[in-house]
Protein backbone atom coordinates (compact mmCIF):
# COMPACT_ATOMS: atom_id res chain seq x y z
CA UNK A 1 0.00 0.00 0.00
CA UNK A 2 1.31 3.84 -0.96
CA UNK A 3 0.06 6.82 0.16
CA UNK A 4 1.52 10.25 1.82
CA UNK A 5 0.07 9.99 5.07
CA UNK A 6 1.37 7.15 7.04
CA UNK A 7 -0.97 6.93 9.81
CA UNK A 8 -3.82 6.12 7.53
CA UNK A 9 -2.27 4.13 5.63
CA UNK A 10 -1.10 2.09 8.76
CA UNK A 11 -4.63 1.52 9.76
CA UNK A 12 -5.30 0.26 6.21
CA UNK A 13 -2.37 -2.38 6.51
CA UNK A 14 -3.57 -3.83 10.02
CA UNK A 15 -6.92 -3.86 9.04
CA UNK A 16 -6.40 -5.68 5.86
CA UNK A 17 -4.06 -8.25 7.75
CA UNK A 18 -6.72 -8.44 10.31
CA UNK A 19 -9.49 -9.44 8.22
CA UNK A 20 -7.43 -11.28 5.73
CA UNK A 21 -4.86 -12.95 7.41
CA UNK A 22 -2.26 -11.30 4.73
CA UNK A 23 1.26 -9.49 4.84
CA UNK A 24 0.90 -5.75 4.12
CA UNK A 25 4.02 -3.80 2.91
CA UNK A 26 3.72 -0.28 2.90
CA UNK A 27 5.49 3.19 1.86
CA UNK A 28 4.50 6.52 2.37
CA UNK A 29 4.97 8.48 -0.55
CA UNK A 30 4.07 10.90 -2.71
CA UNK A 31 3.66 9.61 -6.08
CA UNK A 32 2.47 12.64 -7.77
CA UNK A 33 6.89 13.83 -7.27
CA UNK A 34 9.66 11.96 -8.84
CA UNK A 35 10.93 11.23 -5.54
CA UNK A 36 7.76 9.08 -4.47
CA UNK A 37 8.02 7.41 -7.80
CA UNK A 38 11.34 5.77 -6.80
CA UNK A 39 10.32 5.12 -3.65
CA UNK A 40 7.92 2.90 -5.31
CA UNK A 41 9.82 1.86 -8.18
CA UNK A 42 12.81 0.41 -5.36
CA UNK A 43 10.47 -1.12 -3.06
CA UNK A 44 8.71 -3.38 -6.04
CA UNK A 45 12.38 -4.05 -7.14
CA UNK A 46 12.33 -8.02 -6.78
CA UNK A 47 8.68 -8.31 -5.84
CA UNK A 48 5.78 -10.08 -7.51
CA UNK A 49 3.05 -7.50 -7.56
CA UNK A 50 0.02 -8.74 -9.34
CA UNK A 51 -2.40 -6.37 -9.15
CA UNK A 52 -1.66 -2.55 -9.19
CA UNK A 53 -4.56 -0.31 -8.14
CA UNK A 54 -4.22 3.48 -9.64
CA UNK A 55 -6.38 5.85 -7.09
CA UNK A 56 -4.66 8.58 -5.97
CA UNK A 57 -5.85 11.86 -7.69
CA UNK A 58 -6.04 15.44 -7.23
CA UNK A 59 -9.56 17.10 -8.00
CA UNK A 60 -10.15 21.07 -7.83
CA UNK A 61 -13.41 22.60 -8.21
CA UNK A 62 -13.29 26.02 -9.32
CA UNK A 63 -12.50 28.01 -12.28
CA UNK A 64 -9.96 27.13 -14.93
CA UNK A 65 -8.22 30.13 -15.46
CA UNK A 66 -8.98 31.13 -11.66
CA UNK A 67 -6.12 28.25 -10.24
CA UNK A 68 -2.41 28.88 -10.13
CA UNK A 69 -0.24 26.64 -12.78
CA UNK A 70 1.16 24.98 -9.70
CA UNK A 71 -2.04 23.41 -9.28
CA UNK A 72 -2.25 22.47 -12.28
CA UNK A 73 1.20 21.27 -12.65
CA UNK A 74 0.28 19.19 -9.34
CA UNK A 75 -2.81 17.55 -11.15
CA UNK A 76 -0.94 16.38 -14.03
CA UNK A 77 1.97 15.05 -12.00
CA UNK A 78 -0.48 12.73 -10.21
CA UNK A 79 -3.28 12.27 -11.95
CA UNK A 80 -1.60 11.50 -15.34
CA UNK A 81 2.16 11.15 -14.76
CA UNK A 82 2.10 8.62 -12.12
CA UNK A 83 -0.19 5.83 -13.39
CA UNK A 84 1.84 6.13 -16.77
CA UNK A 85 4.95 5.84 -15.09
CA UNK A 86 3.51 2.87 -12.44
CA UNK A 87 1.42 1.04 -15.00
CA UNK A 88 5.12 1.20 -17.73
CA UNK A 89 7.51 0.11 -14.57
CA UNK A 90 4.75 -2.62 -12.73
CA UNK A 91 2.97 -3.65 -16.17
CA UNK A 92 6.61 -4.80 -17.56
CA UNK A 93 7.53 -7.16 -14.99
CA UNK A 94 4.08 -8.28 -15.46
CA UNK A 95 4.08 -9.12 -19.31
CA UNK A 96 7.47 -10.64 -17.92
CA UNK A 97 5.68 -13.01 -15.99
CA UNK A 98 2.90 -13.38 -18.70
CA UNK A 99 0.11 -12.57 -15.80
CA UNK A 100 -0.77 -9.45 -13.97
CA UNK A 101 -3.80 -6.70 -13.48
CA UNK A 102 -3.94 -3.06 -13.33
CA UNK A 103 -6.62 -0.52 -12.57
CA UNK A 104 -7.06 3.29 -13.05
CA UNK A 105 -9.46 4.54 -11.07
CA UNK A 106 -10.62 7.15 -13.73
CA UNK A 107 -14.25 8.26 -13.57
CA UNK A 108 -17.58 9.12 -15.12
CA UNK A 109 -16.31 12.67 -15.57
CA UNK A 110 -13.91 11.31 -18.02
CA UNK A 111 -16.62 10.95 -20.54
CA UNK A 112 -17.46 14.97 -20.63
CA UNK A 113 -15.92 18.46 -20.02
CA UNK A 114 -17.28 19.65 -17.11
CA UNK A 115 -17.21 23.64 -15.91
CA UNK A 116 -15.40 23.82 -12.26
CA UNK A 117 -13.69 20.08 -12.79
CA UNK A 118 -12.43 21.06 -16.21
CA UNK A 119 -8.82 19.93 -15.70
CA UNK A 120 -9.72 17.06 -13.65
CA UNK A 121 -12.31 15.82 -16.23
CA UNK A 122 -9.34 16.48 -19.37
CA UNK A 123 -6.79 13.79 -16.73
CA UNK A 124 -9.74 11.24 -15.78
CA UNK A 125 -10.23 11.16 -19.81
CA UNK A 126 -6.49 10.69 -20.05
CA UNK A 127 -6.75 7.55 -17.73
CA UNK A 128 -9.63 6.28 -19.02
CA UNK A 129 -7.65 6.59 -23.02
CA UNK A 130 -4.54 4.93 -21.22
CA UNK A 131 -6.87 2.06 -20.20
CA UNK A 132 -8.32 0.84 -22.90
CA UNK A 133 -4.84 1.25 -25.25
CA UNK A 134 -3.48 -1.02 -22.88
CA UNK A 135 -5.75 -3.45 -22.26
CA UNK A 136 -5.55 -4.21 -25.90
CA UNK A 137 -1.97 -4.15 -25.83
CA UNK A 138 -1.13 -6.23 -22.73
CA UNK A 139 -4.32 -8.59 -22.90
CA UNK A 140 -2.27 -10.98 -25.01
CA UNK A 141 0.19 -11.47 -22.87
CA UNK A 142 -1.77 -12.00 -19.68
CA UNK A 143 -2.07 -8.73 -18.42
CA UNK A 144 -5.70 -7.69 -17.77
CA UNK A 145 -6.19 -3.41 -17.45
CA UNK A 146 -9.24 -2.10 -16.46
CA UNK A 147 -10.62 1.74 -16.02
CA UNK A 148 -13.25 2.01 -13.31
CA UNK A 149 -15.62 5.16 -14.20
CA UNK A 150 -16.67 5.72 -10.78
CA UNK A 151 -19.16 8.54 -10.11
CA UNK A 152 -18.86 10.78 -7.15
CA UNK A 153 -17.64 8.58 -4.76
CA UNK A 154 -17.60 9.27 -1.01
CA UNK A 155 -14.33 9.60 0.07
CA UNK A 156 -11.81 12.37 2.38
CA UNK A 157 -10.90 13.95 -1.26
CA UNK A 158 -15.08 14.40 -2.19
CA UNK A 159 -15.59 15.74 0.88
CA UNK A 160 -12.90 18.22 1.61
CA UNK A 161 -13.68 19.32 -1.88
CA UNK A 162 -17.31 19.63 -1.75
CA UNK A 163 -18.41 23.19 -0.69
CA UNK A 164 -20.48 23.59 2.84
CA UNK A 165 -23.23 25.97 0.81
CA UNK A 166 -26.16 25.16 -0.95
CA UNK A 167 -24.66 26.58 -3.99
CA UNK A 168 -24.80 23.73 -6.14
CA UNK A 169 -27.49 20.74 -6.03
CA UNK A 170 -24.79 17.91 -5.65
CA UNK A 171 -25.42 14.12 -6.37
CA UNK A 172 -25.96 11.19 -4.27
CA UNK A 173 -22.74 9.73 -4.20
CA UNK A 174 -21.20 6.30 -4.00
CA UNK A 175 -19.56 3.41 -1.48
CA UNK A 176 -16.81 3.22 -1.85
CA UNK A 177 -16.68 -0.71 -0.97
CA UNK A 178 -19.04 -0.58 -3.58
CA UNK A 179 -16.99 0.73 -5.97
CA UNK A 180 -13.97 -1.61 -4.98
CA UNK A 181 -16.42 -4.69 -5.39
CA UNK A 182 -17.16 -3.64 -8.81
CA UNK A 183 -14.06 -2.98 -10.28
CA UNK A 184 -12.98 -6.08 -9.11
CA UNK A 185 -15.50 -8.58 -10.27
CA UNK A 186 -14.83 -6.72 -13.62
Amino acid sequence: LVARRREPLEDRAAALRAAHGVGVTTLSADVGRDEGLAKVAELAAGREIGLFVHSAALSTIGEFTEQGLATHDALIALNCRAPAVLAHHLGRAMVARGRGGIVLLSSLSALAGTALVAHYAASKAYQRVLAEGLWEELRPRGVDVLACLAGPTNTPTYRAQRPASGEWEWPPVMDPAAVARETLDA
